[in-house]
C-alpha cells in the first residue's frame, strides 16, 4: 500500500463478490494508482446462499459464505430474475456506509465512487441508483443489473439523484456465473429507463474474474470519477479595508 502524504480528497466504496474471503483485496489493486483516494472495502456478512445448496435439498457447508444478499436460483441467460432475497436491506446498509464515509471524511458526495465485483457490482448499481445524493460514478465489474428491483425503488429515475451519473459495466464473454447477454440486457434496461451515461465494455476471453486489462479500465474509470483534487485551506477572514475619505480642509473666514 502506498504512503499518502496528504489527507484523501476522494473515496471509493468497493463491494466484493459472493464468497469472497478477502474483502480488502481490491485495496491492494487501487491504492497505489489512486493515492489521493481512500479505498473502503467493507465485508459482507456470512449467510446461506440458496443457489449454492446441493441439489438434493441438504445444506452444504459451501452454502454459508460472505454474501450481500441471497440468490435463490442461478442467474438466467436473459430475462427478468426476481430470485433475490434481502437486497433491500443490503441497499440500506450500503447507504449507511456512504453516509458515514462522507461525514467522516468531510467529502462532497460528488467525490465518491461506488463500485464492486460480481454480486458486489450488482449491489453497487442498485444502491447507487437508490442513493439520495449525487455520486461521482457507479462501476460494476462482472456483475449485473438486478432485474425486478423496481419494487425496491432502485430504478425510479423520476426521483433518482444519480440518473446522470456515469455508470460503467465491465464484463467478460466467458463469464459462467453472470452471462454476457444477461449483463448486456441489464445495461440496455438502464438506457431505456433514462440513464444517460451507461457504458458497457465487453472483454473477449474474460471469465468471472478481474484481468490486467479489465483492471486497468476499472482504474481509469475511478481516476476519472475521483480526479486528483487538493483541498483549499480555509482562508482567514480578510479584514475589510475601509477607505477613508479625505477630510475637507476648513478655511478660516476672514474678518
Amino acid at each position: 500500500m502506498g504512503s499518502r502524504v496528504a489527507p484523501a480528497t476522494a473515496a471509493v466504496l468497493w463491494l466484493h463478490d459472493l464468497g469472497e474471503q478477502r474483502p480488502s483485496a481490491f485495496r491492494d489493486v487501487a491504492s497505489n494508482p489512486l493515492p489521493w483516494a481512500e479505498i473502503v472495502c467493507p465485508a459482507a456478512p456470512r449467510q446461506q446462499v440458496t443457489c449454492r445448496m446441493v441439489s438434493d435439498g441438504e445444506e452444504a457447508e459451501s452454502a454459508f459464505v460472505p454474501a450481500w444478499f441471497d440468490i435463490k436460483s442461478p442467474l438466467p441467460v436473459s430475462g427478468q430474475n426476481d430470485s433475490f432475497d434481502g437486497i433491500g436491506e443490503a441497499i440500506k446498509q450500503v447507504h449507511n456506509r456512504l453516509d458515514e464515509l462522507i461525514q467522516a471524511m468531510d467529502l462532497a458526495p460528488s467525490r465518491v465512487v461506488i463500485g464492486g465485483f460480481g454480486q458486489g457490482g450488482a449491489l453497487a448499481i442498485a444502491a447507487g441508483l437508490a442513493y439520495r445524493l449525487p455520486l461521482a460514478g457507479i462501476l460494476c465489474h462482472s456483475g449485473w443489473v438486478g432485474l425486478g428491483l423496481e419494487v425496491e425503488g432502485a430504478l425510479d429515475l423520476s426521483t433518482c439523484a444519480n440518473k446522470n451519473a456515469p455508470l460503467m459495466m465491465i464484463h467478460g464473454n466467458e463469464d459462467d456465473f453472470a452471462t454476457l447477454s444477461y449483463a448486456r440486457e441489464g445495461a440496455e434496461r438502464l438506457r431505456r429507463a433514462g440513464m444517460r451515461e451507461v457504458i458497457f465494455k465487453p472483454f473477449e476471453g474474460l471469465e468471472h474474474k478481474m484481468r490486467n486489462d479489465s483492471a486497468n479500465l476499472t482504474l481509469d474509470f475511478l481516476r476519472l470519477g475521483c480526479r486528483r483534487w487538493r483541498r483549499r485551506p480555509r482562508s482567514k477572514a480578510r479584514k475589510r479595508r475601509v477607505r477613508r475619505r479625505p477630510v475637507p480642509s476648513r478655511r478660516r473666514s476672514s474678518r
